[in-house]
C-alpha cells in the first residue's frame, strides 16, 4: 500500500494547490484503489499521476471552479483503472499488440467505469472515465460520441492522457520530444482532439518555457 500518498501528493500539487487535509485523506482512499494497477504495472501509476497534473493545470488554465476541478482530477487518476482487470501480458507486453489484444485492451474504459461505479463514485465520474478515449471526430471508442457530446473532461483528459503517453520512454518506443509532441497535438486538432483544449495546453506549456528561459537568460 502506498503510505506516502499524501506527502506524494503535497511535493505534486504544493505549487499548483493547497488541498484540504480532508482533501488529501479522500485521494489517499484513491490511491489506494490504484495499488490494483500498481501490483503488476507501474508504468500505469506513474503515467496517471502524470496525466492528473497535465490535465489538473488545463482545468485551472480554463477557470474551472474548484468542484470540477476535484473532479476533473479524480478522472485523471483513474482513467486507467480498468487495466487491472485486464491480462498483465497484454498489459506489460514490450511489443506492439496485435488487432485481438488492441480490441482486448479497449474494455478497459468499461472495466474502469464498472469499478468507480461499484465504489459509489459519482455518475459524472462513471461518465468521464467511460468515454476518454471518444474522438472530437467521432472515430474514438466505446460509442463513437463525437464533438461536445464528449463531456468536457474526458475531452481534457484524453490530451493529457495523449501527451504524457507520447511523451514517455516505453519498452516499444522511445518518447518524442516536447516540440514533436505538441506538433501531433497540433495536427490531430479538431479530428482526435477537441481543439480548443489543445490551443490552452500549447499556449501553457510556452509561458511555462518562456518563464523558464527568463529565469536562465534574464
Amino acid at each position: 500500500m502506498h503510505d506516502d500518498v499524501g506527502q506524494l501528493l503535497k511535493r505534486i500539487w504544493s505549487k499548483e494547490y493547497k488541498f484540504r487535509e480532508k482533501d488529501l485523506d479522500y485521494l489517499r482512499g484513491i490511491f489506494l484503489i490504484k495499488n490494483l494497477i500498481d501490483t503488476n504495472d507501474h508504468y500505469t501509476y506513474t503515467h496517471s499521476i502524470q496525466v492528473s497534473r497535465y490535465a489538473y493545470l488545463i482545468g485551472r488554465a480554463m477557470n474551472m471552479g474548484k468542484t470540477q476541478l476535484e473532479e476533473l482530477l479524480l478522472t485523471a487518476l483513474l482513467h486507467d483503472i480498468g487495466k487491472s482487470r485486464l491480462s498483465v501480458g497484454i498489459i506489460l507486453k514490450k511489443e506492439p499488440l496485435t488487432p485481438e489484444e488492441y480490441e482486448e485492451i479497449k474494455k478497459h474504459v468499461y472495466c474502469g467505469a464498472e469499478i468507480v461505479r461499484n465504489y459509489k463514485f459519482s455518475e459524472g465520474l462513471y461518465r468521464n472515465i467511460l468515454y476518454h478515449h471518444e474522438r472530437w471526430d467521432g472515430k474514438g471508442y466505446p460509442l463513437g460520441l463525437k464533438g461536445k457530446k464528449i463531456p468536457l473532461i474526458s475531452r481534457i483528459v484524453t490530451v493529457a492522457d495523449s501527451f504524457d503517453a507520447m511523451t514517455t520512454n516505453r519498452p516499444y518506443k522511445a518518447g518524442m520530444s516536447l516540440d514533436v509532441a505538441l506538433e501531433e497535438l497540433r495536427k490531430h486538432s479538431n479530428k482526435q482532439f477537441d481543439g480548443e483544449i489543445v490551443q490552452v495546453f500549447i499556449n501553457m506549456i510556452q509561458r511555462e518555457r518562456d518563464w523558464r528561459k527568463s529565469l536562465l537568460y534574464g
